[in-house]
This record gives C-alpha cells, structure tokens and sequence, in this order.
C-alpha cells in the first residue's frame, strides 16, 4: 500500500464517487478554505479508493473531513479486506504524523476499522461520537408544509421578527463583528485567526454558499453564513446583537436559509453541531433529526518503562 499526495484530478474523481464526500472535502474548498491540509490518496490500478483529509487540528466550523471511500467493484468486495485496508492507511498516516485529527462524515461505513486502529498500542486514540441535526426536505411536500412542522416557539419567533428586513448584502467586517460579540456573550474564547477564518469563508461562499443578514434601522443586526454542494446545504456559523428589538433574528435568518435550500432541491439540510445541550435543542426545534458521526484524535503516546520482574 502506498499513500500518496492527491493531485487536483486524482482527488476529485475520488470525491466525485465517494459517498463521504461533503462541500467540506472539495478541493476548491482544500484551497480557498484549508490549504492546511494535506490530501492524500491510495490508488488501486491508478484509480484513487481511499482519501484522507489529514490536519493536526481540526478546521474551525468544519465538519465531515475524515476519510473517503471509492472502492472499485463494491459488491464483489470483500468487506474484511476495506476494513484492514482503512486500518492500514491511517496506520501509514500515524507514521507520517504524531498527531492529527479525523471527523467522518455520517455516510462513513467503515467506523470498525476506527476501532481497529483505536486498539493500537504505539498512539493515544479517542475515538469518540457528535451529533448533527439534519432536516430532511424529502420528507415534506414543499417548504410551506416542512414550516408546520417546526416547534411553535420558532414560529413566535417568526413573528416576533417581522419588523425585520433581510438582505444578503453582508460582508466578512459585520460577520465578524457580529461574531465577536457573541462569543462575548456566551464567554467564549475568540481565536487569533478569526478574521481570517471568517474572510475565507465569506469568499468561497460566494459561489458555494449564501450569507444573509437580518437589518433592524439600516443596521445589519444578525447574520449566518450557509454552503451547498450538490446534495445539502450546511450552517457554517450564525451572530446577533442581543437587543428586545432583535428577538427572532436568528430564526428568521435560518428559516430563510432553510426556504433557500428547499427551492434549490438539495436533499437535506445539515445544522451541524448539536453536542451541547442549548445548541442541540435550539437546532433540533427546527424539526431536525439527531445524526451520528464519528471523530478521531490521535497523540503520541509517551515512552512506558516497565520494571523488570
């Protein structure tokens, strides 16, 4: 087996047909977003079956950046051989790499192979599982009928938030502002890179994503930033000033980014994090389902002495 660096037209054949692929594993989103990362392939007659989207950390509101799979000749595979296979990569990668930090889409079959490589005696796993909350508009005849489905305390909020107007006219400065603010708010840490974090999503989601913005008095008061691939779209990150007036605006702006997705087709609308109690309640009242992923992290495991007997 050979782990190689993935070239722009190896990595996206991989992603075109692996099931795992998300907006978060584009190479357009390798490049605008996290060129950090190191993309690497294992090929089998030339042809790419597994990818691994490797970084020590994991990316700031990303998800969904672990493995992909392309096996070629799915249903004469031996399941057994896929699994030893994943095992032995993220071996290969091990060696490469002291640390590194996976997060496996929720399309990922393959978590026994996780496991597998968690029993490794030479690293530290935590092979750990998240939850996201995901909408599924196939399951709803049109949005008007998906909205009566939402809990009625984001339907008051609606309401409450009517006097508001939306706009998509919001740059990265306000995005970040709004950001900053709230992490203040909820005593939370604000990286260094948060600017620049913010800037190159607002720049990819110019023609992968969508930004909106909630206007109270020409001011823009509340903001989110969603992605779309061809299949979902994702909530990247969401801010408000807290202010009477502005009660509701981050429902408005969801359901609005909601309502986008449903027009444009895609098949399901992933909130994303719900692991801690007051995020996962607000997003699952958004009549979302919980969805399980998993998440491995990797450390160097300290030399062990052991006394002689």
């Amino acid at each position: 087996m050979e782990l190689l660096e993935a070239t722009p037209a190896v990595w996206q054949d991989l992603h075109a047909r692996a099931p795992e692929a998300t907006v978060f594993t584009a190479w357009n989103f390798h490049q605008l977003v996290h060129p950090e990362a190191q993309l690497l392939v294992v090929c089998d007659r030339r042809t790419p079956i597994v990818g691994v989207w490797l970084t020590e950390v994991s990316l700031p509101f990303a998800k969904y950046q672990g493995i992909l799979t392309g096996f070629l000749n799915v249903s004469g595979d031996d399941l057994r051989r896929r699994l030893r296979l994943i095992r032995d990569v993220l071996r290969e990668v091990a060696h490469r790499c002291d640390e590194f930090a996976l997060t496996f889409s929720p399309a990922f079959e393959h978590g026994l192979s996780l496991s597998w490589f968690a029993r490794e005696p030479s690293m530290n796993v935590a092979l750990t599982s998240g939850w996201s909350a995901v909408i599924s508009t196939r399951s709803y005849a049109s949005y008007d009928v998906y909205v009566r489905a939402v809990n009625a305390n984001r339907r008051r909020d609606l309401r409450h938030a009517r006097h508001l107007s939306l706009t998509d006219a919001c740059d990265g400065v306000d995005l970040e502002r709004l950001l900053r603010l709230t992490f203040k708010r909820q005593s939370l840490a604000v990286m260094d890179s948060l600017g620049q974090m913010i800037g190159r999503y607002w720049e990819f989601a110019k023609a992968s994503g969508r930004v909106n913005a909630a206007v109270l008095d020409d001011r823009i008061v509340a903001a989110t930033l969603f992605l779309h691939d061809a299949r979902a779209g994702y909530y990247i990150m969401g801010a408000s000033e807290r202010d009477p007036a502005t009660a509701g605006a981050s429902t408005l702006l969801l359901m609005d980014q909601i309502r986008y997705c449903f027009d444009r087709g895609l098949e399901r609308v992933d909130l994303l994090g719900a692991n801690d109690l007051t995020r996962g309640h607000f997003k699952l009242s958004f009549a979302a389902t919980p969805v399980a992923y998993l998440a491995l992290r990797t450390t160097a495991c300290p030399e062990v002495h052991h006394a002689a007997s």
